[in-house]
């Protein structure tokens, strides 16, 4: 997944020797995804269940797992960082 790549590679540090860390909620629009706010609003809870959770993680939407599992392949998803 897109959003963990960019996580691990932030995680890698600064060329600075700075540690970087953070935290991304994903979603996926879907049938009843009607406006782009409500899929910035899914994103953003998951954002904040990954903080939640300890930061430095990747919190994807339950509606996005689904749309996994049901596809079979990756979702059209959006990061909120």
């Amino acid at each position: 997944m897109l959003a963990e790549r960019l996580r691990t590679t932030a995680e890698q540090g600064r060329p600075d020797g700075r540690q970087v860390t953070i935290s991304i909620g994903v979603a996926s629009s879907s049938d009843n995804t009607r406006t782009a706010e409500s899929l910035v609003e899914k994103a953003d809870a998951a954002l904040y269940r990954a903080k939640r959770s300890g930061k430095n993680r990747v919190e994807v939407s339950a509606q996005c797992e689904r749309t996994e599992v049901k596809t079979g392949g990756a979702a059209e998803v959006i990061a909120r960082i």
